[in-house]
């Protein structure tokens, strides 16, 4: 039954054959080195020998030579006569290697006639590893073998396929013609060895070990999570994990040789499935289906076409304990506001002030099932219709109320493009009161069919037709942002023919009525720079306070300082860091600056709207007319494309220049 490894043994014994002959005296063993008339050993090898084969010895005057003593197990030495030399002469003789099992790898000694022993410095290795047989041949993972042989006692390791050893420590016992190991839980069936730590030596019969085999599983779809499978078989016991699509089971509710017990694991996917014992083997075992949630179409309440927000859904369907998460629009809904029936046939969701139309829904492994659920986030009726989505009437100028449903969701109101303010919605959400200029009438009032929009708290508008109303009162239309103080500001609106008195900021403003819809106001010089209340007197003794005005002094300073820019001065430019939004089309911007260099050919100063690309719309001025250390000042009216980069423009200049301020609103 013996296979020694062949090509590993034949490599071994030319190489070293080699070698020896190579060196020469490398590996002599020598009575007295300096006695070149008495014997000496030159060489001894091949190093790597069988029983049976020739070792031969080279030397000088080796007639003196008595016998070779070779290593052997118990120690003794097994010495071979010289009668039984072969090839002899003077310097040369071999000796064969007898079959004795008493015979090992070791050091070589010469004996010569006088007695006298020279030691070598030659071991040699003999292939003294010999397996005979080993039972069984079919075995398990942690079933014991038994190895019978010779010279087991030299064993260090028990080798099996998948490279699983058996460490010597390890054996169940051991003696020079057996062993005795417990099959490793990863050994795969193939060759078995045993190893002295240099040479393996394999069995010529390979072993076959038992696999895991599934016999039956129940075919039924499983509810992920919930319930158990039992896999029927034969030496389960082997089994260290159950692998799903989507999930693995290492912890079994009970296990034997012939079944395994577990709950389907809640992340588990339909398809095959696989048993896998230490040895890594994937084994199929079958393929399973799975129970998933059937979710019904949504009922609406009362014929109704839409629910409400803060009301609550309920889906009915069938096992939908199995969702575990729920989605309405981009909204993730909380544990708190998903609740599921005992039954597991309804799912009731509560509608958060952020939930938006459709819902979603998850399970552990993955299922995803979509619904469409049209949520409306409150009702407004119409002023004189009393019913969802009708004209809303608008008292501009003036607080406005809307009735409806669930007004508590309201976040924002417009009318004609303009903002509502002081919005106040009642305790049960059923009215709301809101301000909007009376810009949002315009001069006598405006009918828009999608005029009044409202947002809710989920992100959705609702758009409905309004009548914004025109107060009776005087309102202004086109009032400038900004006004300098001791000026005359020209303003359009409606009803100026009843003012009777016009304040800014408590100081009395001359004004002249051109007709009912435009007036000249001065604005007071006594103004400080700021922002002020308009109060408008009308009708006798009634004052509207609701528009408001900015008071500047004739220049606002953008910009002071002193920069020197262009490239001859390292740097380039800089971003206009200044508040910029009093500024108005038509402005007028001056920038102060002075000539540095002495080749004005070269100087110019210009703007960006970043701080590589050229803007067209903006211009650049060239100094190559401006003398060194001459002062000048560039004035240019703000266009309305110009205001509209004003954010992020970049001020650059080329050559040597400095710029020392930069106004606006100052006179030509």
């Amino acid at each position: 039954m013996q296979s020694i490894n062949n090509k590993h043994t034949r490599f071994a014994f030319v190489f070293s054959l080699c070698a020896l002959l190579a060196v020469g005296v490398l590996f002599s063993g020598c009575k007295d080195d300096d006695d070149d008339d008495g014997t000496q050993i030159w060489t001894v090898g091949p190093g790597n020998l069988e029983r049976g084969e020739n070792l031969k010895v080279n030397g000088q005057k080796l007639g003196s030579v008595a016998s070779v003593i070779l290593p052997s197990l118990d120690g003794s030495g097994i010495e071979i006569s010289r009668s039984d030399f072969k090839e002899v002469s003077d310097s040369h003789f071999e000796v064969t290697l007898p079959q004795d099992r008493n015979l090992v790898s070791g050091p070589v000694k010469i004996k010569l006639s006088d007695g006298s022993i020279i030691e070598t410095k030659v071991s040699i290795k003999v292939g003294s590893l010999v397996i005979d047989k080993f039972a069984p041949l079919s075995a398990k993972a942690g079933q014991e073998v038994t190895i019978t042989g010779e010279y087991l006692s030299l064993v260090q390791s028990v080798v099996f396929t998948s490279n699983q050893i058996v460490e010597q420590a390890d054996f169940v016992s051991q003696s020079n013609t057996e062993i005795v190991v417990k099959v490793p839980e990863a050994a795969q069936s193939g060759t078995v060895g045993v190893s002295d730590g240099d040479v393996t030596v394999y069995a010529s019969e390979k072993i076959s070990l038992a696999l895991p085999s599934v016999t039956e599983v129940e075919a039924k779809d499983y509810k992920p999570g919930v319930d158990k499978i039992i896999i029927n078989g034969k030496d389960l016991d082997l089994v260290k994990t159950v692998s799903f699509q989507g999930s693995e089971v290492v912890d079994f509710d009970s296990q034997s040789e012939t079944a395994i017990t577990f709950t389907v694991p809640a992340t588990t996917k339909a398809g095959d499935f696989y048993i896998i014992p230490a040895s890594e083997i994937n084994i199929k075992a079958g393929s399973i289906a799975l129970v998933n949630p059937v979710v019904e179409d949504v009922v609406y309440p009362d014929g109704l076409d839409y629910y409400l927000l803060g009301q609550s859904v309920t889906f009915k369907g069938t096992d939908l304990d199995l969702i575990t998460s729920v989605s309405l629009g981009s909204l993730s809904v909380s544990e708190e506001d998903i609740t599921v029936a005992d039954d597991h046939n309804s799912l009731t969701v509560k509608l958060a002030a952020e939930a938006q139309n459709g819902a979603t829904f998850v399970t552990d492994n993955g299922t995803t099932i979509s619904k469409d659920l049209n949520i409306v986030p409150f009702l407004i009726y119409g002023t004189e219709n009393p019913e969802p989505g009708q004209q809303v009437n608008v008292n501009c100028g003036l607080t406005s109320t809307i009735s409806g449903v669930n007004l508590q969701y309201l976040s924002a109101i417009a009318v004609n493009g303009f903002n509502a303010t002081d919005i106040k919605v009642n305790d049960d959400g059923t009215s709301a009161d809101y301000f909007v200029v009376s810009q949002a009438a315009g001069a006598s009032g405006t009918w828009t069919a999608d005029g009044f929009v409202t947002a809710a708290t989920n992100g959705a508008t609702v758009k409905q037709s309004v009548w914004a109303g025109a107060p009776s009162r005087p309102f202004f239309l086109n009032l400038p942002k900004n006004a300098e103080g001791g000026t005359s500001i020209f303003v359009n609106g409606a009803n100026f023919d009843k003012i009777n008195k016009i304040e800014i900021g408590g100081v009395n403003a001359a004004f002249s009525v051109q007709d009912n819809n435009n007036v000249f106001i001065n604005v007071p010089a006594a103004l400080e720079e700021g922002a002020y209340d308009i109060a408008l007197t009308y009708d006798g003794d009634q004052v509207d306070k609701s528009f408001s005005i900015k008071v500047a002094s004739s220049v606002m300073v953008l910009w002071s300082g002193e920069s020197t820019l262009g490239w001859d001065a390292g740097k380039a430019g800089f971003f206009l860091d200044a508040d910029l939004s009093d500024l108005e089309v038509g402005g007028l911007v001056k920038i102060y600056m002075k000539q540095l260099s002495n080749d004005p050919a070269w100087s110019y100063l210009g703007f960006r709207v970043d701080q590589w690309n050229e803007d067209a719309n903006w211009p650049q001025y060239n100094f190559s007319q401006v003398a060194p250390g001459e002062e000048v000042v560039w004035a240019f009216k703000l266009t309305a494309e110009q205001l509209a980069t004003l954010k992020n423009l970049y001020i650059y200049g080329e050559g040597n220049t400095a710029i020392t301020k930069i106004t606006y609103g100052e006179k030509e």
